[in-house]
């Protein structure tokens, strides 16, 4: 992760943490609240996340911010967290909702007030949608993916 720091005239500093996201530069800027779409400079290309390789059983939807593993420099496989901007929280349940519904294996749909979890049981796979996530003062929407066996 590079952290940078730039100054303007007078008093006044910004700092913005760049990260990396589906292979571009993002930069979030740390004390800009609610993290929406319209509020984040983002690139939202094509790619996968650390951890979901070419074979990974678990679709990823495309429009994710930040890889939490892949910043980290975690390289497991099987196991997949990205945030997306706090307003695609319905977006990304209704994508598992219909992705799920054309698996060939059940999957139970529990659902919190600020969580739904997708489970299979064999092998087990856990698909955790959270829209009550917060990283330094910005808030998200957390996707966290575990395919047992990859």
């Amino acid at each position: 992760m590079l952290l940078v720091v730039a100054c303007s005239g007078g008093d006044e500093s910004s700092s913005s943490t760049s990260t990396t996201a589906q292979g571009n530069d993002t930069n979030i800027n740390d004390n800009s609240g609610d993290a929406e779409r319209g509020d984040t400079p983002a690139s939202f290309a094509d790619g996968l996340p650390s951890g979901a390789g070419e074979d990974f059983p678990i679709a990823i939807p495309e429009g994710w911010l930040i890889d939490i593993h892949g910043r980290a420099g975690l390289t497991m496989s099987g196991s997949v967290q990205v945030l997306y901007a706090l307003d695609e929280y319905d977006t990304i349940v209704g994508f598992y909702d219909e992705w799920t519904a054309d698996q060939p294996d059940d999957y139970v749909r529990s659902e919190a007030d600020t969580s739904v979890l997708f489970l299979l049981a064999s092998p087990i796979h856990t698909i955790n949608i959270s829209n009550d996530y917060e990283e330094r003062g910005n808030r998200y929407t957390i996707l966290q993916v575990n395919a047992a066996g990859n």
